[in-house]
């Protein structure tokens, strides 16, 4: 995990020293919103929250993707 993962002001001057970072954390918004559960593989992997996702898609989309966003995001 990327230790700006967290956000705010390092992560944004990161961000435009390194088109990298931002380019992989929108890959990965991206991902979140079509398909979320390799979204939350690519972010944590771990397996708790995995199963999580994978459950919520079952159930119901919405509820899938706005797990993935919040993991990706924060």
């Amino acid at each position: 995990m990327s230790q700006f993962a967290g956000g705010g002001y390092l992560a944004a001057r990161f961000a435009k020293q390194n088109p990298t970072y931002a380019m992989s954390r929108l890959v990965l918004i991206l991902l979140a919103i079509f398909l979320p559960p390799l979204a939350v593989y690519l972010k944590t992997h771990s397996g708790k929250h995995l199963i999580i996702n994978i459950i919520l898609c079952f159930l119901f989309w919405i509820p899938a993707v706005l797990h993935a966003l919040y993991l990706v995001v924060s």
